[in-house]
């Protein structure tokens, strides 16, 4: 204690640091800063001022009720835009596989064609209508088609919808939420909805589909001789919905086409590289990939902790995993 007062009583001077003495003349790094100028890609409102645009998505997609456009649908298409954000955290995820994460699928496919896709949810009334700033990133944007019920047409049940192709969505009635996105086509009786709606319900019994997707773990038929334990509801309590359709055997020209006055996608030189390298019809891989497109970004807009899909989207076009390898993992 004395000799802390003792301390304390002198007065403290601090020494200033030495400067030191440089000979040699200090050399900076040269570098060159090249500006990438202004984006080309065009917002989603831009889509929605088009009217040549609007036409051919209406001639073009199915299973659709195109609204009126205005002003705040153009804010909010605008702003949807964060499904861009959205697709960053799905690459991160776990769904997709560490030698994925650069496929161009998701780099090139989706990330380009992101604004079309904003400006068509919105012109069929899929997204909620309120201020999507107050929405977090994990929430679910899609209003709900029981109090909207013009938004969202049911597949089951009705022929005409049935027989086409495309997106297709399931709604959980009991909790009044969105579970999952999922497509289909290709060729056969089974590539259309009514094909993938009884796919779904047969295997909703099965205890080994129920091992092998987590889909049907979580909402097996209530019919099921067998369960895993793993029960959030039943099959039977999901209402399926078109997301966004289209018929294999109209004109599909604008779906398919690149560049011109009616084209409403993206697809770059890179892209029909891999497409073509595919072998067989392009415009049946083109709107494989379509599907594709349509399936993931309604998969973006669903709530984390309800969506129940595991799949990392494009399996077909070469994100599919081994199987062996994911059950190890």
């Amino acid at each position: 204690m004395w000799w802390a007062c003792k301390c304390r009583a002198k007065e403290i001077i601090l020494s200033p640091t030495a400067i030191p003495v440089i000979d040699v003349p200090n050399v900076m790094s040269q570098f060159t800063v090249t500006s990438a100028g202004p984006s080309k890609k065009r917002l989603p409102s831009k889509f929605l001022s088009d009217a040549a645009w609007l036409e051919s998505l209406g001639a073009a997609v199915k299973g659709v009720n195109m609204i009126t456009v205005t002003e705040q649908m153009k804010s909010t298409a605008n702003y949807l835009y964060v499904l861009d954000g959205r697709l960053n955290l799905h690459i991160a995820s776990r769904r997709v596989d560490q030698s994925k994460k650069n496929h161009w699928t998701l780099r090139l496919f989706t990330r380009e064609n992101l604004p079309a896709m904003a400006a068509a949810l919105c012109i069929f009334g899929h997204v909620v209508d309120d201020d999507l700033t107050t929405y977090g990133m994990d929430e679910c944007l899609l209003c709900s088609p029981i109090f909207e019920d013009e938004s969202f047409c049911e597949i089951d049940g009705d022929e005409d919808l049935g027989a086409l192709q495309g997106c297709y969505l399931y709604f959980y009635v009991k909790k009044m939420i969105w579970i999952r996105s999922g497509k289909t086509s290709g060729d056969g009786a089974k590539a259309c909805f009514r094909g993938r709606v009884g796919t779904h319900k047969k295997n909703s019994g099965s205890v080994d589909e129920m091992k092998e997707h987590q889909f049907y773990a979580l909402y097996p038929s209530k019919g099921a001789e067998e369960t895993i334990g793993k029960r959030k509801g039943y099959f039977d309590d999901l209402l399926m919905y078109c997301g966004m359709a289209f018929d294999p055997t109209d004109d599909v020209s604008n779906l398919c086409s690149s560049g011109e006055s009616g084209s409403l996608f993206v697809w770059n030189e890179e892209v029909m590289k891999e497409l073509k390298g595919k072998g067989g019809d392009l415009n049946k891989v083109q709107l494989d990939a379509v599907s594709y497109l349509w399936e993931i970004c309604y998969d973006l807009l669903l709530a984390k902790s309800h969506n129940v899909s595991v799949s990392p989207g494009y399996e077909s076009l070469g994100m599919r995993v081994n199987r062996g390898k994911r059950k190890s993992r």
